[in-house]
C-alpha cells in the first residue's frame, strides 16, 4: 500500500515476540497492523506525543508519565528510510479494544447487555449488488449485512476517532436505578416501558473526553443530567483505545437531576390548528 506521506514502524525487539502465536494470522494481522502508523513522525514531531493512527485503524495514545506508547518504550529512534522511519520498542504496542468493544464483551452486566440487545442486522445499500429479478418484479441482491445500534448512533462509543468515558454499574446498582426511573418513563405497553427506563439508565453514564472519576464527586454526562460518584465503589478499569471504561457498584441519580421541568411558553399567538389544546390567559392590560 502506498502512502504519499510515508510511515512509521514501532519494530518490536525480537525478544518481545515470545511467546507470541505467529501461526494464528488472524491474531498476528491484528499485532502487526498496531506497529504501523500512516504518514511520518520523527520524534522532534510533537503531534507524536499525542494521539497517532495505526494502519488497524486503532489509536496510539502517548502515556507522559511513563514515556510509552500503549506500553511500549522507545529503544532507537528516528531511523530513515526511503518511505518512513522506524523507532525500535521493548515491546509490541498494545492493541487495545475501544470503549464499546470492551463493554460488548461484558455480557453478564446488565447495562451492556441491554445495549447489545439493540444490535440490528440492515442491508448494506451501498456494498449490496443487484443479482437479477423476482418473479413478482423486486430486485434480488447479493445482500451484504451491517450492524445498525440504536444506542450507538447517538453515543457513538465504536468510533475510533471520539474519546468517550463510559461507566457500567454492576447489577444491583442497575436494579437500584431501574425501580427509581420505571414510574416516570410509563409508556403504552411493559415492552415499550421497560426499554426506555434501561435506555435512559445506559445513556446516564454517557461522558465526553477521558476522564479521571476517581477524584470526582459529580460529573456531568453528554446530556447535561449531573451522575453522582461519591461513595462510588470502583471495582474495574479499562484504558480503551478511545476512552476509558470504568466499573462502580451503584451510582444513586437525583430525579431532580434526571427528569428535568419542561416551560412551553407562548407569546403574540395568533391562531392554531386546534384551538382546543389552546389556553389564553388575558391581561387586564
Amino acid at each position: 500500500m502506498e502512502n504519499p506521506n510515508g510511515y512509521t514502524v514501532f519494530a518490536p525487539e525480537n525478544s518481545a515476540w515470545s511467546g507470541i502465536d505467529t501461526t494464528n494470522t488472524e491474531s498476528l494481522t491484528k499485532l502487526v497492523g498496531m506497529t504501523v502508523v500512516y504518514q511520518m513522525y520523527f520524534t522532534d514531531n510533537k503531534a507524536l506525543y499525542s494521539k497517532v493512527k495505526s494502519l488497524s485503524g486503532k489509536n496510539i495514545l502517548y502515556d507522559k508519565v511513563e514515556s510509552t506508547f500503549n506500553g511500549a518504550k522507545l529503544i532507537k529512534t528516528d531511523i530513515a528510510g526511503a518511505n518512513g522511519v522506524l523507532h525500535t520498542t521493548d515491546q509490541l504496542v498494545a492493541r487495545k479494544e475501544n470503549v464499546w468493544s470492551y463493554l460488548a464483551a461484558k455480557s453478564d452486566n446488565k447495562q451492556a447487555a441491554f445495549v447489545t440487545s439493540l444490535n440490528r442486522q440492515v442491508m448494506d445499500t451501498e456494498k449490496s449488488i443487484a443479482i437479477g429479478v423476482y418473479p413478482d418484479g423486486k430486485t434480488k441482491y447479493d445482500t451484504i449485512w451491517t450492524n445498525v445500534n440504536s444506542f450507538l448512533k447517538s453515543y457513538p462509543l465504536d468510533n475510533e476517532d471520539s474519546v468517550y468515558t463510559y461507566i457500567l454499574v454492576q447489577n444491583s446498582g442497575f436494579d437500584l436505578l431501574y425501580n427509581k426511573y420505571k414510574p416516570y418513563f410509563r409508556l403504552s405497553t411493559e415492552f415499550k416501558t421497560d426499554s426506555t427506563t434501561r435506555f435512559n439508565i445506559c445513556q446516564d453514564f454517557v461522558f465526553k473526553g477521558n476522564v479521571d472519576i476517581t477524584s470526582l464527586d459529580t460529573l456531568e454526562n453528554v446530556d447535561g443530567v449531573k451522575i453522582p460518584l461519591n461513595g462510588a465503589v470502583i471495582t474495574e478499569s479499562y484504558s480503551a483505545s478511545n476512552g476509558k471504561v470504568y466499573v462502580i457498584n451503584q451510582s444513586n441519580v437525583r430525579l431532580k437531576d434526571k427528569i428535568k421541568p419542561i416551560r412551553i411558553e407562548g407569546e403574540n399567538y395568533q391562531t392554531s390548528s386546534n384551538s382546543s389544546f389552546i389556553f389564553t390567559r388575558y391581561k387586564r392590560w
